[in-house]
């Protein structure tokens, strides 16, 4: 109903005024949201988008018990959420006081990945997957050699006093990360046990869109995508993280760790000379490949691998890479309880190889060997699937949560409607498209000649070329 709406969205909107069209913005959000749409949100940067969606969503998302899962790119942007949750409650506070509400504060934490938060020194140093990372956590813990875990499991009545504290609050990565290593505890298992209770979380892409990490997220947070409302910041990376998510490599140099990892492990001379045929593959392939990729036939190199390797079927094949996997899990954890940091290479052979199985006969995946040269000139070639369809993975997603909105200032609306497959879901869409409220005369284009932006040419001298 029209007042209510008008009362909700005032609630958890904190500034004194609005910009031209950020009410009405604010309230078609609400309206989409609340009738369970996926919501399409375009409007340029300055607009006020993120206080646009929390302000929408925050009402829903209370009326119907939900979490509110708000996904940024960059940790410049969530900290950005966590300030305007912050701006939210000091309203509601002062609303509260003045006994003009009953409105409890809104509750969010927000979360990096197990490295970025790990304040145990062999986590720091290690680079590996977040799969190594978290086996040599795992390994840490089983054996007592964590303090930060420990003192958790030692301390657990003071531990939970404090959990209860700031879980009332709205609290940024960085911040939670200072307030554990003071207490000495474990701020990625702290963050994690935080996320039963607060209203918000603030997290990465990969937390929902990989399939691994949302099954761990999901479960440690007590929650299904169907009691979530899912905003996505700068939605326009989607397409590229979803195709990253999906496709896999194959590398020389991880054959070759792989390779050494078996010899470590005494594996028979079958198992080894199976796994090196795909180094053979690549090196011939290394010949034939000049300045740009060369696409490959899935079937023909499967094929070609499996006579050398002399599998009679898929099924054999399947079988041995149980074996060559289940060989490999037993060599890492032998390399981990004698106090190495491990990088586990032979799973990586395994789901390659899998993969390659099962998008066989999939057209929307391309095969190809893609060379590389390195700093020193050298040349380097590994083979990869690579994914073409983001809707593999994205379709599901907006089709299971409760609602959605998706934000950008530089999308095509149509275009991105069809590449997530927003246009194939069991929910209707909501399209909101937004000018700047800005002036014309207000915008100053400078070009500068001769200015390149790379990383390593962000320099003092590029600084001031550009202001000069």
């Amino acid at each position: 109903m029209e007042p209510s709406i008008i009362m909700n969205y005032k609630d958890y909107f904190p500034y004194d005024s609005y910009r031209k069209q950020q009410k009405q913005v604010i309230k078609d959000i609400y309206n989409g949201v609340s009738k369970q749409k996926n919501v399409l949100f375009v409007a340029p940067n300055g607009t006020g988008k993120t206080i646009d969606n929390l302000a929408a969503t925050l009402p829903v998302a209370i009326d119907n018990n939900l979490k509110v899962i708000y996904l940024c790119r960059t940790h410049q942007q969530s900290g950005r959420v966590i300030d305007e949750i912050k701006k939210i409650n000091k309203k509601i506070r002062a609303n509260s006081k003045d006994e003009k509400t009953n409105i409890r504060p809104i509750s969010a934490v927000s979360i990096r990945g197990r490295s970025e938060m790990c304040l145990h020194r062999t986590i720091k140093k290690l680079k590996g997957s977040p799969a190594d990372i978290m086996n040599v956590c795992a390994d840490l813990r089983k054996n007592r050699n964590c303090r930060y875990y420990n003192t958790m499991i030692q301390r657990k009545t003071q531990m939970n006093q404090r959990l209860a504290e700031i879980s009332n609050r709205s609290i940024d990565a960085q911040d939670l990360i200072k307030f554990c290593k003071v207490n000495k505890y474990c701020p990625y298992f702290f963050a994690k046990l935080m996320l039963r209770d607060v209203r918000v979380i603030v997290c990465n892409y990969l937390w929902i869109f990989h399939p691994n990490i949302r099954e761990t997220f999901v479960e440690g947070a007590d929650l299904q995508l169907e009691d979530t409302i899912l905003i996505m910041d700068e939605c326009h990376n989607l397409p590229n993280i979803a195709t990253d998510i999906e496709s896999t490599r194959l590398t020389l140099y991880a054959i070759e760790q792989s390779l050494k990892d078996l010899e470590y492990g005494r594996a028979t001379r079958e198992m080894q000379s199976s796994v090196k045929i795909w180094e053979d593959i690549i090196k011939f392939l290394k010949r034939k490949v000049r300045k740009k990729e060369l696409e490959l036939d899935k079937k023909e190199v499967l094929k070609n691998y499996m006579q050398k390797a002399k599998f009679k079927s898929t099924m054999e094949l399947k079988n041995f890479l149980n074996d060559l996997e289940e060989y490999g899990n037993a060599i890492y954890e032998e390399k981990l309880q004698s106090g190495t940091a491990a990088i586990d290479f032979i799973s990586g052979i395994v789901q390659f190889t899998r993969k390659l199985i099962e998008v066989i006969d999939d057209r929307r995946f391309f095969f190809a060997a893609t060379p590389k040269t390195t700093k020193r000139g050298n040349k380097k070639v590994h083979i990869e699937l690579v994914c073409l369809d983001p809707r593999i993975l994205t379709q599901d997603i907006f089709d299971l949560c409760y609602s959605s909105v998706s934000c950008s200032g530089t999308i095509h609306p149509e275009s991105f409607t069809l590449l997530m497959g927003l246009d194939n879901t069991t929910k209707l869409l909501s399209t909101l498209e937004i000018r700047s409220p800005f002036p014309k005369r207000n915008l100053k284009v400078i070009i500068t000649d001769g200015v390149n932006t790379r990383l390593r040419n962000r320099t003092q001298n590029t600084y001031e070329s550009m202001i000069n």
